[in-house]
């Protein structure tokens, strides 16, 4: 292949880097609310994410009166939630054959670009859905989502290094369906009570969820459960090209189900305790050429590597049917 085309390929690639990144973070309303909130936060070098984390108050804070004695006894109260450094790439490729139809820099840039905006969609969608996953797809190669942090069983597993069987502090709220927490299934006239008893479990003075995700279902049950209220969309998630409502204050966004949100299911989150951590030297960024030896092509590959991580799981909920 000639160089020129060779040489467009690593410029236009290097061009669209930073741009596949924002448009990655943009176009998931948990990230995107995460980028407003201060949530993205690269990390540097190590075998793994270490997220700190507050495991318990203080045990020296007391009352007390003039000299009596101070308790100054070593507290724990910070620990680490270890995440797995996850890994994601996208290949662009520029055949001899497409070289010999797009012959000029002109028609080599045009079909680059279609490539790219191809490559921008497709880690889109493969992060978005990592962001609902349960961290087990791609034989547990997938981002360690929503569906592992903040689930309807959280007294089961392993989140973060800590066995929640044993680190109650590590349990996030939940309500299930179906008899377990509340009677039945959720409809447009139940809805309304149970996302009430969330957001008051969630809510510790000034802490509380700063975000709600339903899938389609919930969302529609919610939307007709509102109609004749007086609401109002939110504006920083609509001015974010979200479709939203407001429900005691609170944006409420829905993800459809190809993102891989569970049916009947709405995410209670407190983004002030929930990270985006790629890594500061692989946030999709150009990993250079390969040549094939016994093929006529050059292929660019773009890499990621992070995971989302959480230090407060206790101010998470869910409710799921």
């Amino acid at each position: 292949m000639a160089n020129y085309a060779t040489d467009i390929l690593a410029t236009t690639i290097a061009n669209y880097s930073s741009d596949i990144a924002d448009a990655v973070s943009n176009s998931n309303a948990i990230l995107a609310a995460l980028k407003k909130n201060g949530g993205v936060v690269p990390f540097v070098g190590g075998t793994q994410i270490n997220q700190m984390i507050d495991t318990s108050a203080n045990s020296t804070a007391a009352f007390y009166s003039g000299t009596d004695v101070l308790t100054v006894a070593t507290t724990n109260t910070i620990d680490n939630a270890i995440f797995a450094i996850k890994q994601a790439a996208v290949t662009v490729q520029y055949s001899g054959l497409d070289e010999i139809m797009n012959s000029g820099k002109a028609a080599i840039v045009n079909t680059l670009e279609q490539k790219m905006k191809n490559a921008e969609r497709s880690m889109k969608n493969l992060i978005g859905s990592g962001i609902y996953s349960d961290g087990t797809g791609f034989s547990g190669k997938q981002i360690t989502g929503l569906q592992a942090a903040i689930t309807a069983t959280p007294a089961i597993g392993v989140y973060g290094a800590f066995d929640r069987s044993v680190s109650t502090f590590w349990r996030n709220l939940k309500s299930k369906g179906g008899g377990t927490d509340f009677a039945g299934t959720l409809d447009q006239t139940t809805i309304c009570g149970e996302f009430n008893k969330m957001v008051y479990r969630l809510t510790r003075g000034t802490d509380a969820p700063k975000l709600i995700v339903c899938d389609p279902i919930y969302y529609a049950f919610l939307t007709v459960a509102l109609q004749n209220k007086q609401q109002f969309l939110h504006a920083g998630t609509a001015n974010a090209g979200f479709s939203n409502i407001e429900f005691m204050g609170i944006p409420v966004v829905m993800e459809s189900s190809a993102t891989g949100i569970p049916p009947t299911t709405a995410y209670f989150l407190n983004t002030d305790y929930l990270f985006f951590r790629p890594h500061a030297k692989r946030n999709m960024i150009s990993l250079g050429d390969r040549t094939p030896v016994n093929q006529d092509t050059t292929v660019h590959v773009i890499g990621w590597a992070g995971n989302l991580t959480a230090s407060h799981i206790g101010l998470q909920g869910v409710i799921q049917n």
